[in-house]
């Protein structure tokens, strides 16, 4: 017989949930009960989790979402927008479908977004220079790979990410000419960006002039840079570990990529 959920005492003190790499599974593996939290990391990734996303997962105390490489259907709930202060978020290599949901706006702490190897579509999801960038203002890295995303890719809006140092959107359905911005670029365009992975999609046109809009960004950005580094230092060794292990997932996907291409020119 099941145990009963009813007249659960819930520990609220309870901050961190870490276990990685084990065998949970299930539809019900994620418990509804954490709603009655102050949770703050939730790190269940390579598990065998089934079943959607609870919605009552997402708190306004959660910082860091680590679900990825199990086996998670259906969407990324609405809910996730009340999860402001939300800085790690890594679905990869699940099951998850349809768009990103509208409340991702409410993310504005968001630092890295790892969403690769999903069943996911829709437009790029940063808006037209004009709307609010405020959650996309910290994020560093973002990985869309593998996925069903669509539609052009404004390179203005690429200016909504300051901080912004990875990003990879291979394997999608972006379509549209790549951007020239030769004598035109305004606006805030100051991203360390260290590496840009396209390929894989509809783009067209020459990379000439599309290269030297990544060259501004990139020159921009270690001016700015250069500016904070003093300022940010400290701020900055908080995020290291965990950027570490997202560097080591990213150079595993292109290992993936590369072995692809290899086979495909066999």
């Amino acid at each position: 017989e099941a145990p009963s959920t009813q007249n659960t005492t819930v520990n609220s003190a309870l901050r961190a949930i870490h276990m990685n790499g084990n065998k949970i599974g299930g539809p019900d593996a994620l418990p509804a009960c954490l709603s009655d939290t102050q949770l703050e990391i939730l790190a269940l990734s390579y598990n065998l989790l089934t079943g959607s996303i609870p919605s009552t997962i997402f708190q306004p105390a959660l910082k860091d979402l680590e679900l990825a490489f199990n086996g998670l259907e259906g969407t990324i709930p609405e809910t996730i927008g009340k999860s402001s202060q939300l800085e790690i978020l890594a679905l990869q290599e699940n099951k998850l479908e349809g768009h990103l949901p509208k409340t991702f706006t409410s993310l504005t702490s968001l630092k890295i977004l790892t969403l690769r190897s999903n069943r996911l579509s829709g437009k790029w999801p940063v808006p037209a220079v004009g709307n609010d960038y405020t959650w996309t203002g910290k994020i560093k890295i973002m990985d869309l790979r593998k996925n069903s995303f669509s539609g052009p890719l404004p390179f203005r809006s690429f200016a909504a990410f300051p901080s912004l140092e990875t990003l990879l959107l291979n394997n999608n359905a972006f379509t549209g000419h790549l951007p020239d911005c030769r004598g035109s670029v305004t606006g805030r365009l100051d991203s360390p960006l260290n590496a840009i992975a396209m390929s894989s999609n509809r783009l067209h046109g020459p990379v000439g002039p599309f290269m030297e809009c990544i060259m501004k960004l990139k020159a921009n950005g270690q001016k700015a840079n250069d500016q904070k580094a003093n300022s940010q230092k400290a701020n900055d060794q908080n995020d290291r570990g965990k950027e570490d292990m997202v560097a080591k997932e990213l150079d595993h996907g292109a290992e993936e990529d590369e072995e692809a291409i290899a086979g495909s020119e066999a």
